[in-house]
């Protein structure tokens, strides 16, 4: 029951994880067109969306609702309307964070208030009027991302080499440090990150390391292949299994490092390298 499914990726984030969404929709979203189910895969398409948008992709994010918004049109359904203006709503916040970084904060009070707003009124209504899964589920995913403080927020900047410390320690800890197994990686100011139990995340990050130095984004493509050797991917489900994997390494410390570029995405070339 695709309801069922919608609901699980609804529920992933109240645990922590942000990343896995845009898997999780992606997959319903291939499933319900495959089958021609096109009410289900506007309603993937509205949890795309928030994924994307909580991501700090509104390019993408947008892209999707506009395609949710045109085919929830064609269908003229309109209990698809509130999941539509929910996962508005992520986009919404998501352009708050962005005024946030601008320094705007009356634009960036605004947008989350109009995020806030929307959330009430669907869980006022749902009190009163017994609402689909589909709907808890992508409100849900609006309460978690309303609940992560700075969530999609870049970077702070490093901070400065404290006195009487030699330069060549903080170099190094500014520097991006990876295992030659490829088992574990140090952010640029960070923690040891441990990949042993993250193949996809592994060969992900290593493929990005082998373009450092051209300065070349790799193609989501190739990030597929590289990724889920031998697998066959349909286009938009591979293309949300690196979006997946790449907020994941994002959320790991490499946000502000992990670019995204066009229809790809690169490690920064101002980031030193360092393998141990």
């Amino acid at each position: 029951d695709f309801g069922c499914v919608l609901g699980l990726a609804g529920i992933i984030p109240v645990v922590g994880e942000l990343d896995q969404p845009a898997l999780r929709y992606g997959y319903v979203y291939d499933v319900a067109r495959r089958l021609g189910a096109r009410r289900h895969e506007a309603n993937a398409l509205c949890g795309i969306t928030a994924a994307h948008a909580d991501g700090e992709e509104l390019e993408q994010a947008e892209q999707a609702l506009a395609k949710a918004a045109r085919l929830a049109g064609e269908l003229g359904q309109v209990p698809l309307g509130p999941v539509l203006t929910l996962a508005d709503a992520h986009v919404a916040l998501a352009r708050a964070r962005h005024a946030g970084r601008q320094g705007d904060a009356a634009k960036e009070k605004s947008e989350r208030e109009a995020a806030e707003r929307v959330l009430a009124e669907v869980w006022s209504n749902d009190t009163r009027h017994p609402s689909s899964e589909a709907l808890r589920a992508a409100a849900r995913l609006l309460a978690a991302a309303l609940s992560v403080e700075g969530a999609g927020r870049a970077s702070m900047p490093p901070p400065s080499i404290p006195p009487g410390r030699p330069d060549t320690v903080a170099a190094n800890e500014g520097a991006l440090v990876v295992s030659r197994s490829g088992s574990w990686f140090r952010p640029p100011f960070g923690k040891r990150v441990d990949l042993r139990r993250h193949t996809a995340h592994r060969l992900v990050l290593w493929q990005l390391l082998d373009s450092h130095e051209s300065g070349s984004p790799v193609p989501t493509p190739r990030l597929v292949e590289v990724g889920w050797p031998g697998e066959r991917v349909l286009q938009e489900a591979g293309s949300m299994r690196v979006y997946s994997t790449v907020a994941a390494l994002r959320r790991k410390g490499l946000r502000g490092v992990l670019l995204t570029a066009g229809e790809g995405y690169l490690l920064d070339p101002n980031v030193r390298v360092i393998e141990q």
